[in-house]
């Protein structure tokens, strides 16, 4: 997956397997939900640093699109990266992998919120950097 970062991996759980006797798409939300946040942790954004006042990254947008089922126990992988950063908001996307083939797919949309106020915010341009080495170049942003 060229550009993008593994941002998580795992086994689908028995309890994540819905009554068609598939992975459901809640879980496929989590999954990618926790992947923004592994990839966030990788520029500086994780809860330690919110603590002392770094912006929290939160969702404001996002479309899923499902190509092929996973079923219990099929072992799985994320693979993540930025298509869009600017210091008002990031588009994000993942792709979850099983066997070598996309499952599913998430595009996410994210701005930054004061820890403090939870107000809207932006980044500084160190965390600006940080994200713009972690860009997918060839990738169109779905939201611009």
């Amino acid at each position: 997956m060229n550009g993008f970062q593994l941002t998580g991996s795992g086994c689908v759980k028995l309890e994540w397997i819905d009554m068609n006797d598939h992975m459901n798409t809640t879980w496929h939300a989590m999954l990618f939900d926790d992947a923004t946040f592994q990839l966030a942790d990788k520029i500086g954004i994780n809860q330690e640093r919110m603590k002392q006042g770094t912006p929290m990254i939160v969702a404001g947008r996002l479309t899923m699109s499902f190509r092929k089922e996973l079923l219990k126990w099929d072992r799985y992988e994320v693979w993540s990266g930025f298509v869009a950063v600017a210091a008002e908001g990031v588009t994000v996307t993942h792709r979850l992998k099983a066997n070598n083939v996309i499952c599913s797919s998430c595009d996410m949309r994210c701005q930054f919120l004061d820890p403090k106020t939870r107000k809207r915010t932006i980044l500084s341009e160190d965390l600006v950097r940080r994200a713009q080495s972690y860009l997918i170049l060839g990738i169109t942003d779905p939201f611009m």
